[in-house]
C-alpha cells in the first residue's frame, strides 16, 4: 500500500498470510493473464513454508508450527528432505524463478527482496510494533518500501521522506 502510494496506479496484493512461494506462485499464475501487471514486488523470505494440494485444494504447512499429524502424513520424509536447508533453497530458487518468468512473459518488471524471516533487533526503532514481536514494526515495513524503491527508482526515496514524509516514524 505504502509503496503504490509512491508509484502509483492501481495495485494487487496476492498474498496471503502465513503461505510462502510455493502458494504466491500458484496465485499469480492463476491471474497473471487477466490483470495488467506492470511491476510485481516480491519480498520472499527463505521460510519453510510449503503448499501441496490435497483431495483438490490447497493445503499450507509452516513449518515452524509442525504438528504431529504432519509425521503421521510425511513420515521422515519431513526431516530427511523436505526441512533441510538445501530442499528449502531449492523451493525458493524454483518458485522465485517461476514468478519471474511469469512476469517476463507478460512483459513485466520483477523485483525480488529475499528478505528477513524476522524482525530486526533495533533498540534505536520507537515505531509502533507487531502484535507478536515475531512480525515487522512499521519501521522495518517502511525500510522495505526504501528497499524496493531504490531497487524501482533510488531518485524517489529522498524525494518521498522530503515532500511526503510516508517514512516518518509514528
Amino acid at each position: 500500500y505504502r509503496l503504490n502510494n509512491i508509484i502509483g496506479g492501481k495495485f494487487w496484493n496476492l498474498g496471503v498470510g502465513g503461505t510462502g512461494v510455493m502458494s504466491q506462485f500458484r496465485i499469480l499464475y492463476g491471474f497473471y493473464k487477466e490483470l495488467k501487471i506492470k511491476n510485481i514486488f516480491h519480498y520472499a523470505p527463505k521460510f519453510p513454508r510449503f503448499e501441496f494440494i490435497e483431495n483438490g485444494k490447497p493445503e499450507y504447512y509452516i513449518i515452524s508450527n509442525y504438528q504431529e499429524k504432519w509425521h503421521a502424513k510425511f513420515g521422515d520424509l519431513l526431516a530427511d528432505s523436505i526441512l533441510t536447508d538445501e530442499q528449502i533453497e531449492m523451493n525458493w530458487l524454483v518458485y522465485t524463478q517461476a514468478i519471474k518468468s511469469l512476469a517476463n512473459e507478460i512483459g513485466c518488471n520483477y523485483y525480488l527482496i529475499e528478505g528477513d524471516t524476522k524482525s530486526p533487533e533495533n533498540p534505536e526503532d520507537f515505531s509502533l510494533k507487531s502484535r507478536d514481536d515475531f512480525h515487522f514494526s512499521i519501521s522495518h515495513h517502511q525500510d522495505i518500501v526504501k528497499q524496493f524503491l531504490n531497487l524501482y527508482d533510488p531518485t524517489l526515496i529522498d524525494k518521498v521522506d522530503q515532500e511526503n514524509g510516508l517514512f516518518e516514524l509514528y
